[in-house]
């Protein structure tokens, strides 16, 4: 398990301790808890577990802080949101930069302000093979191109563009009962 027992988490000279999950070991049934900020940054910090399984244990806030990139550039796991939601995230790219064949469900993303953003979406930038199930994005997106209020690019059945030689199959790209009020703008 991710967690670490007796783990004062308003510590931050202890920087093992203060970015360790809640509980949870990362399986689909076993899901590592998010429950802060700082938990969901580390995702995309932590090598080897961006292929594991995550749920949202309460809203994450990120008020007070820009992102130059995607808070978890590359995903491949589960991400449940469990009808919660990201707040305020401030940035030039969304949530999730690049997934592939990863589940993110029963999730928001509210309030976003992305701004000066080249290809971006609120949940995702490009997805490839994901699913994304119940989940919705509001605020404000400006970019030069391809942006989308949950997805910039949805990729079917295949890695490149253009494919070179034989592609690597992935699964159908699946996006259901989801719904954006995001406000597109282009620079």
């Amino acid at each position: 398990a991710r967690a670490q027992e007796n783990c004062d988490t308003a510590i931050v000279e202890d920087f093992t301790c203060f970015y360790q999950y809640v509980a949870g070991s990362g399986t689909e049934s076993d899901p590592c808890q998010i429950r802060t900020a700082e938990q969901l940054l580390m995702i995309s910090h932590q090598n080897g577990h961006s292929d594991d399984d995550f749920v949202l244990t309460s809203d994450i806030d990120l008020t007070g802080t820009t992102h130059s990139s995607a808070i978890i550039p590359s995903f491949s796991g589960q991400f449940d949101g469990a009808g919660f939601s990201v707040l305020n995230l401030q940035s030039s790219s969304g949530l999730f930069g690049y997934i592939k064949e990863a589940v993110i469900k029963n999730l928001g993303v509210e309030n976003v302000q992305i701004t000066n953003a080249g290809s971006v979406g609120a949940i995702c930038t490009e997805n490839h093979g994901g699913t994304i199930e119940n989940c919705f994005s509001t605020g404000n997106i400006s970019g030069l191109f391809d942006i989308g209020g949950l997805c910039a690019w949805v990729y079917k059945g295949y890695i490149g563009d253009p494919p070179i030689g034989d592609p690597p199959l992935v699964n159908t790209p699946v996006i259901k009962n989801c719904y954006s009020t995001v406000n597109i703008t282009s620079n």
